[in-house]
């Protein structure tokens, strides 16, 4: 009685707090030895506020959810905004990218409108031929202009295009407005040579990057606006299909309607054609 009393009491030794039972209802032991747990021990500050301690008597981990709360709130302020304005340079580059591969264009042009000449208004048609050859070279020759519309005709021809604006201005930051159904960047140019020319204020599409528009502010007080038409299916470089031209100088005004016809893209062209020009 006394042995099995002893064996009793050997076998059923508190291990920490908890008795460790096998499946057979007998202590469970290692080699014959008990194994101690530990009792758990708590952080001072979780001694101290026991109610900040995750999943403690239900409690949630407060100070963790603060912390991702702040961390959340300092990344939104600190992050770009998606809709940050674009700079002048990733601008011209992505409107560049449209012309990427076209090395050239000669397309026929006709120009009807409009000249006022002191106090006289006369009709304009005339007919010609566009040529761009990259990366900066264009010219406009226009058949037999009447004498009374040469004046448009030669500004006209020393216009430009927009793929040899981008390389004859210094573009300043750009600003976004409307523009007919859509938004456009506006980007004011100064130009990077003596010119008659003040300033030059290009439209931008926001979406295709295609120059939309074109003003010419002139040292004397004249203004030139030009504003294309593009159509899809053209070609891949979003070339115009039409222009309308409106023009206010001191020797005349006038407005015309330039219409482009085929393009030719990537043909050889003289270099005679610029030199004339």
């Amino acid at each position: 009685m006394e042995i099995r009393s002893a064996i009793t009491a050997a076998t059923k030794q508190p291990i920490g707090n908890v008795t460790k039972s096998g499946w057979s209802g007998w202590p469970a032991t290692l080699h014959g030895d008990c194994v101690p747990i530990a009792p758990r021990r708590e952080p001072a500050d979780s001694q101290a506020h026991p109610e900040l301690v995750e999943g403690r008597h239900g409690a949630p981990a407060q100070p963790n959810r603060v912390k991702l709360l702040i961390a959340l709130v300092v990344a939104l302020a600190t992050a770009p905004p998606s809709n940050a304005p674009l700079d002048a340079a990733t601008i011209l580059q992505r409107s560049q990218n449209g012309w990427h591969g076209l090395s050239s264009y000669q397309v026929p042009v006709t120009i009807s409108g409009s000249v006022h000449v002191a106090i006289v208004s006369l009709p304009v048609h005339m007919s010609g031929t566009q040529y761009y050859q990259a990366p900066d070279q264009q010219a406009l020759h226009i058949d037999n202009p009447p004498r009374l519309a040469r004046g448009l005709g030669d500004t006209l021809s020393t216009l430009g295009t927009p793929q040899t604006w981008l390389n004859d201005y210094t573009i300043a930051a750009p600003a976004g407005q409307p523009h007919g159904h859509h938004n456009s960047y506006v980007l004011v140019g100064t130009p990077k040579r003596s010119s008659r020319v003040k300033t030059m204020t290009m439209y931008v599409s926001a979406a295709t990057y295609v120059i939309e528009g074109v003003t010419f502010a002139y040292t004397n007080g004249a203004n030139l606006q030009v504003t294309f038409e593009h159509h899809h299916g053209i070609s891949q470089y979003h070339l115009a299909r039409s222009a309308k031209v409106v023009a206010r100088f001191p020797a005349y005004s006038g407005f015309a309607t330039i219409v482009y016809g085929d393009y030719r893209i990537n043909a050889p062209i003289p270099p005679a054609v610029f030199q004339q020009h």
